[in-house]
């Protein structure tokens, strides 16, 4: 579902999680605020708004069989079929979870930015 933000009074619940769930996308639209810098926005706002940590979980991930890969090169008594899987697993998990996290950082600061921009143009329109 796509929800219309028409102010910055509508954009300022959203820094919070639980006023954007369910909600999928969102469109600006900022009265008095420049156009390609609220699409610009927008973009950035859209892309982290419904993040999982995929990304960062598969790169974890391939980070371990790399590791895993070189420890089975060099012949390492210490590895185990178990012991990979749990590896593997564990950094999956922990990518996943520094990516949400990450991904939340980024929406928060893309949202702090609109407001900013838009308080900005709307105290220059009113000189």
């Amino acid at each position: 579902m796509e929800t219309i933000i028409h102010s910055i009074s509508e954009l300022s619940p959203m820094r919070a999680w639980r006023a954007r769930r369910g909600v999928m996308r969102i469109a600006l639209r900022l009265d008095g605020v420049d156009a390609d810098e609220i699409r610009k926005y927008e973009q950035h706002i859209n892309r982290d708004l419904r993040s999982c940590g995929c990304e960062t979980g598969a790169v974890f991930v391939a980070a371990g069989i790399v590791v895993s890969l070189i420890r089975l090169a060099a012949r390492d008594p210490r590895q185990s079929t178990i012991g990979t899987i749990v590896l593997l697993f564990a950094l999956a998990v922990a990518g996943k979870a520094i990516g949400i996290l990450f991904a939340e950082w980024r929406l928060r600061r893309a949202i702090s930015e609109v407001i900013r921009c838009a308080s900005a143009c709307s105290q220059r329109s009113s000189y």
